[in-house]
């Protein structure tokens, strides 16, 4: 789904340059006799580098369908640990790293917020 750069806001999860990333901020600037743009601060999703893009005003972003529900931690996988939907009862299989350095505080039952975009998990 695409939308103007001037309906973007903090929060969203966008594809930008062949990859996902959620931005932090956006602001509309207006510089002297030059035309208007919108600068965004995003973070790109999988190797958590921080980038800043200035947008035109006409440009057109696409947004990225991402769900985010609560589901419980059961055990640890070797390199992934398994996680099950608190009302399907579904069971999924996350790496680690996409829960970086807190995976060591997870005990088994603790409930984590999971994000998936199209089936494939993306931010914990």
């Amino acid at each position: 789904m695409s939308i103007p750069a001037t309906q973007m806001r903090p929060g969203m999860v966008i594809k930008f340059k062949d990859d996902l990333h959620l931005v932090f901020s956006v602001e509309h600037r207006t510089p002297g006799n030059l035309r208007a743009f919108y600068q965004a601060r995003m973070r790109n999703v999988k190797s958590g580098k921080l980038v800043e893009y200035r947008f035109r005003t006409d440009e057109e972003v696409d947004i990225a369908r991402v769900e985010t529900n609560d589901y419980q931690y059961l055990y640890d996988e070797g390199n992934s640990l398994v996680i099950m939907d608190n009302t399907t009862y579904d069971q999924h299989s996350i790496p680690k790293a996409l829960f970086g350095p807190a995976v060591k505080f997870l005990k088994e039952g603790m409930n984590v917020i999971v994000a998936f975009e199209s089936e494939e998990p993306i931010m914990a």
